[in-house]
């Protein structure tokens, strides 16, 4: 029994400091990939923008939301896990809509909910409570730096 141990002793002593060795991305198959910016955003279908930010999240993309504005459905990619956002740039939130006219009510609830769950708890009880009520024509504007106080990450400078 004492030759096993002797035999194991160096073996198990090698897959400790081998699991301990710190492994790099390449070394897991990952490659880096440049942070995803995001500026100059208007807007567009909601359904495509969250796809876009539920495949951003699965991929486990860095993003950061710059420049002077982020409007409209731009404001769901707020939902990215691993985000930041500039301190002056301007997000413009209002309510779902269609082109096509009045949106139904029972659509108006179910896009608004869906809108709602990509933001921060205190953001997104502010839009179900006020900013989903305005539009399409008029947006309400919040600073990077303030939704900085609702917890989300400012982007260094």
């Amino acid at each position: 029994m004492t030759s096993l141990r002797r035999r194991a002793f160096p073996l198990l002593f090698t897959l400790i400091l081998g699991a301990a060795a710190p492994l790099a991305a390449s070394d897991l198959g990952l490659e880096a990939r440049p942070v995803l910016i995001i500026q100059g955003d208007q807007g567009g279908p909601i359904g495509e923008r969250t796809m876009e930010v539920d495949h951003i999240n699965r991929d486990h993309r860095e993003a950061e939301i710059r420049g002077q504005v982020c409007f409209s459905s731009c404001t769901i990619y707020l939902g990215i896990r691993d985000l930041c956002v500039g301190a002056n740039t301007v997000f413009g939130f209002h309510g779902p809509w269609s082109e096509h006219g009045p949106i139904d009510p029972v659509w108006f609830e179910y896009w608004s909910e869906v809108m709602s769950r990509y933001y921060s708890p205190g953001l997104a009880a502010w839009f179900m409570q006020k900013a989903r009520h305005v539009g399409p024509d008029e947006v309400m504007r919040v600073t990077g730096r303030n939704l900085g106080r609702l917890g989300y990450t400012i982007c260094d400078a």
